[in-house]
């Protein structure tokens, strides 16, 4: 992932409470994990937290099209 893409994904998780508690948790559960181990572990928590990965996901590439588009001004 570059740096641009690093800091709009960083920006996502700062801005939105839930997003960002799912963060912290998962990078805290996920050492010594293997990525199939993360991402289920994501996905636990994001439903014990009622936050639907899909609209995450949605609200994640509205962000890039927007951030793509930008870049070509």
């Amino acid at each position: 992932m570059n740096n641009q893409m690093m800091m709009l994904v960083n920006m996502m998780i700062q801005s939105n409470p839930q997003l960002r508690s799912v963060w912290n948790q998962a990078m805290q559960m996920a050492k010594g994990k293997t990525p199939e181990q993360g991402n289920e572990m994501i996905h636990n928590l994001a439903k014990q937290m009622n936050l639907n990965l899909d609209d995450v996901e949605k609200q994640a590439n509205s962000m890039i099209s927007q951030f793509v588009n930008n870049q070509g001004n």
